[in-house]
């Protein structure tokens, strides 16, 4: 009788500007660690400068096999300002940058982010909802053109505003960022595992992406992509909410290791070994 081959969200490692490795030796280490895909960040430079680096890591990562994915920008990039100048900045800059990026990549996943106190007030919410509504209305028009898949990724928003965003776009995946989630919640004084639990059972059927981190309270600070320990209780209720989720994609996202020193792709194989495990046949 022939083995079934397990089924698991393809593992994937993450790569930003300031990756100084080099990029044959740095797509076979993570190779190595049995990652399937790599998801790079077009952190500035990125993709307007230096842009012979980009082709290189994306190249490399090609040809030893692994599947990419793109961060688009975020640093200084508000999508959700209900200060329309700002919005519209950031619009067009987000625009030109989408269009500098030929080739087929997994996804696309964005934050639509204001530095506004949206935690405080209804106003300044409802404002910055119908901001991102309106950004995504044009971005979603150009990516079809582009032929690329945009995923939404939480940053400070609660559930409720997510499955908002989800609901008056159907069609639009999304991106669930533990790290992100967990640090937002606490700073709140909320429950982790609610918030988690919420997403799965409002949101299953349309998380296409997941990204993992170990996450620390370090004072009055929530600090998150940094060491993901499997032995961690809510490590290990995350990857349960995950294997409800069902997704294409688990990216881990961590930057640094137990050390707190930058992470090599070998450190973290036997976390991809355990996800694959825990969630092969999802």
């Amino acid at each position: 009788m022939e083995r079934r081959k397990a089924i698991y969200p393809l593992i994937g490692f993450p790569i930003w500007y300031g990756e100084g490795r080099d990029p044959s030796a740095l797509m076979s280490s993570i190779r190595r660690a049995h990652f399937d895909y790599v998801e790079v960040s077009l952190d500035y430079p990125w993709p307007f400068k230096d842009v012979s680096r980009l082709d290189e890591i994306i190249g490399e990562a090609k040809r030893k096999g692994l599947k990419v994915a793109l961060h688009a920008p975020w640093r200084d990039v508000k999508l959700s300002s209900p200060i329309e100048g700002i919005r519209k900045e950031s619009l067009e800059f987000f625009k030109s940058a989408l269009m500098e990026v030929r080739g087929h990549f997994e996804y696309v996943v964005l934050h639509l982010t204001t530095d506004q106190t949206v935690e405080r007030s209804e106003i300044v919410r409802r404002e910055a909802l119908e901001a991102a509504i309106d950004s995504l209305r044009t971005l979603i028009g150009l990516s079809r053109e582009l032929g690329q898949k945009l995923a939404i990724e939480n940053v400070r928003e609660s559930v409720s505003q997510i499955a908002s965003l989800a609901s008056t776009f159907p069609e639009l995946p999304l991106c669930l960022d533990v790290g992100h989630l967990i640090s937002s919640v606490t700073r709140m004084r909320g429950d982790p595992r609610e918030a988690l639990s919420e997403w799965a059972e409002r949101l299953a059927g349309r998380t296409l992406v997941v990204h993992l981190s170990g996450v620390r309270k370090m004072g009055k600070y929530v600090v998150d992509h940094l060491w993901v320990s499997i032995r961690s209780p809510l490590a290990r209720f995350a990857v349960e909410i995950i294997k409800r989720l069902k997704p294409g994609y688990v990216l881990l996202e961590v930057f640094q290791n137990s050390k707190g020193e930058d992470v090599d792709p070998s450190e973290l194989k036997g976390v991809v070994r355990h996800l694959k495990t825990r969630l092969g046949g999802i």
